[in-house]
């Protein structure tokens, strides 16, 4: 597993996975919730089809596509240290200014949208 983070995408962090998880024939790629990895160093979190949990020296995140499921343990200590390397990037709690909230809002208003009109 793969993490990346993109400060355009302040609330995100990526798991990409190599061929060994696949989803619809390609290797699979999950969109987690960085507060939600953060809140998950310290307890058990999520609900739905990420779900995230101390495990020893290890974090565990547990990934759900319909009946499928997978379950991942990731040092805690490199957890750690990636997410502080995010919040060099940006730090907690200065995410939404960075967000272009007129272009989400024009994008959420399109008839196709699922949130559309």
């Amino acid at each position: 597993m793969t993490l990346t983070y993109n400060r355009r995408h302040p609330l995100q962090v990526t798991a990409a996975f190599d061929a060994t998880l696949v989803v619809d024939g390609r290797p699979a790629q999950w969109v987690i919730g960085r507060d939600l990895i953060a809140d998950g160093l310290l307890g058990p979190v999520g609900i739905g089809d990420v779900r995230i949990f101390p495990h020893g020296d290890s974090t565990a995140i547990e990934l759900y596509s319909g009946q499928e499921n997978a379950l991942l343990t990731v040092a805690t200590r490199d957890l750690a240290q990636f997410l502080d390397a995010t919040r060099a990037l940006v730090p907690l709690g200065s995410e939404v200014p960075t967000i272009n909230w007129r272009a989400l809002t024009g994008v959420l208003q399109q008839p196709d949208s699922p949130c559309g009109p």
